[in-house]
């Protein structure tokens, strides 16, 4: 086996996959997998890092995890672009752009979205958005 460049051990660390630094990805489970996918994203240091669903399958305590380590790179300047089907990671965002059948509904943090929309959970106040929007079609 190849021995991997310095900064990908700390990169490893950085997603506490250094145990398993030596290990194929098939030999981990499926919060590790995910772990590993987002080392190999951040191995370049990046200034933007896109995500796509990056919790989906996740167990609670992977998942709060990964969230720990995204406010880490966000409050050390990496801009994250999270996509999400789960309502309630919009609230660990510093800014919710809620979209529906490729029109923007609402650009704000949570917070305000469900203020201005009257509701109390995130997944409320999508809804009430789609209402407003009037594209509440039948799926």
């Amino acid at each position: 086996m190849v021995p991997l460049p310095p900064h990908v051990g700390d990169t490893s660390e950085q997603v506490e996959l250094s145990t398993w630094a030596d290990e194929t990805i098939a030999s981990l489970s499926g919060g590790q997998a995910h772990r590993a996918s987002l080392a190999c994203a951040l191995v370049g240091d990046p200034e933007v890092l896109l995500l796509d669903e990056p919790t989906v399958g996740l167990d609670p305590l992977t998942r709060q995890a990964l969230w720990y380590q995204f406010r880490e790179l966000a409050d050390r300047g990496t801009a994250l672009f999270i996509s999400s089907h789960v309502m309630d990671e919009a609230m660990r965002c510093d800014s919710t752009l809620v979209m529906r059948e490729g029109q923007f509904l609402a650009h704000a943090p949570m917070e305000q979205i469900m203020k201005e929309t009257s509701t109390a959970t995130p997944e409320d106040a999508f809804v009430e958005l789609i209402r407003r929007d009037g594209s509440c079609a039948q799926h």
